[in-house]
């Protein structure tokens, strides 16, 4: 069917990777393994005809997993297609004709592949209002109106206050009723509950990792960053993801304990304060082996919430996934007062011993970019450290080059050595 040929695409293309990366570089596989395994769930979610639910990727998933529905992250789907060689230019191309081109290049995606036919259609939207991005706020309504599907829009609170994740906790409960009225069943509390516990347990490793990474040296590299925030976004509430994340903190533990590296040559921990490269992380890769520049901490890949603690309701439950969707980096960055991230990026900046900082601004994230200066001027305040900031388009080179991007940051930590 042309509307999955996309999905079934990449799955096969991941198959393919892993076969190859198994048996020639086997110690690289884990960097494929949380993408390989979301597009074989949802690529067998749409061949056994589930619903289709598109979901905003600041909301977290586990209601999609609990109602046993195709859980689809047009956002994250586009985030991996971008670091594909042919990259998601082509898409880009198609919804530059229809719509304004200030708009996010991961919603350019979402609409070119689907003007394309290469998207499922979805059964039902669920996305989320003012968390925090303008582009997506808009075009997730648009496109509802435009397939003609039904869609809920949750209403995301300003501050972070009791009355503010109670309020949120209800609007969770409206989504799931919303999600029973459009596919006929109740959600299943003991299902949610175990999907909540799977979360829960990948959440506890996902804390000690981060508390590894204050280490000096630091015992993970800066794409384990990038690549842990990915397969929770993808995969929370899976037994898939527990296993994924214990592994990975296992040998960071292993690594510490002997007092190891992850490279060998650390010499500038740099924090990253806003949007990776998504369309090649190996820029990553790049700084660690020609600077020994580890990127020791992502804020954007910061996932700092404390697991679930009451899980005896339906109630409770939703409550605790209120608290952890409000908390999810970028959302808890851009709802509220500029306060809230700042005192963040200098948190982070401090705790991990930083030596520099990057604030790689996206051109979709105007709200980012208003706090650029502010936050910069700040760590240089209170810190002392420099923050580098450069434009760029974290889906799209054709912005700002891999090259350009490169010759920016050599000439940042050529400074500081």
């Amino acid at each position: 069917m042309q509307q999955t040929a996309l999905i079934e695409g990449i799955h096969q293309r991941f198959q393919g990777i892993l076969g190859h990366v198994r048996t020639k570089y086997p110690e690289r596989a884990w960097m494929y393994e949380p993408a390989a395994k979301y597009f074989e769930l949802l690529r067998d979610d749409l061949a056994q005809g589930k619903p289709i639910a598109w979901y905003f990727f600041l909301v977290t998933p586990e209601i999609f997993r609990a109602m046993d529905v195709a859980t689809c992250s047009p956002e994250y789907v586009g985030s991996v297609v971008s670091s594909f060689p042919e990259g998601i230019k082509r898409y880009v191309d198609v919804a530059e004709e229809k719509v304004p081109d200030y708009m996010c290049t991961v919603n350019k995606f979402t609409i070119g592949a689907l003007l394309a036919g290469d998207m499922p259609y979805p059964d039902m939207m669920i996305h989320a209002i003012g968390h925090p991005c303008d582009s997506a706020s808009a075009i997730h309504p648009m496109l509802a109106n435009y397939l003609k599907v039904p869609d809920f829009g949750l209403d995301t609170p300003y501050w972070d206050t009791p009355r503010s994740y109670k309020y949120f906790a209800e609007e969770l409960g409206r989504a799931v009723a919303f999600m029973e009225q459009q596919t006929g069943r109740k959600m299943d509390v003991a299902r949610l509950r175990e999907v909540v516990e799977n979360s829960n347990r990948a959440q506890e490793y996902v804390l000690k990792l981060a508390e590894l990474r204050k280490r000096v040296p630091c015992p993970l590299n800066g794409r384990a960053s990038a690549m842990t925030g990915g397969a929770i976004m993808a995969l929370a509430g899976t037994p898939f993801l527990v296993d994924w994340v214990a592994r990975q903190y296992e040998l960071a533990r292993a690594r510490a304990e002997r007092g190891e590296a992850a490279v060998a040559n650390e010499r500038i921990r740099v924090v990253w304060i806003w949007l990776p490269t998504f369309f090649d992380l190996g820029i990553l890769d790049w700084m660690e082996q020609k600077y020994g520049a580890v990127c020791v901490m992502d804020l954007i890949n910061h996932y700092s919430n404390k697991p679930i603690e009451d899980l005896s309701t339906k109630e409770k439950m939703l409550e605790g996934l209120a608290h952890k969707t409000l908390d999810y980096p970028m959302g808890r960055h851009g709802r509220g007062p500029v306060d809230l991230y700042l005192r963040e990026c200098l948190t982070l900046c401090q705790e991990y011993k930083a030596d520099a900082a990057v604030f790689a601004g996206h051109v979709g994230c105007k709200y980012a970019w208003a706090t650029a200066k502010v936050v910069k001027d700040a760590i240089r305040a209170e810190l002392g450290i420099p923050t580098l900031t450069f434009e760029f388009d974290a889906f799209d080179p054709r912005t700002a080059s891999l090259d350009t991007i490169k010759e920016r940051l050599a000439q940042f930590i050529e400074a500081i050595l």
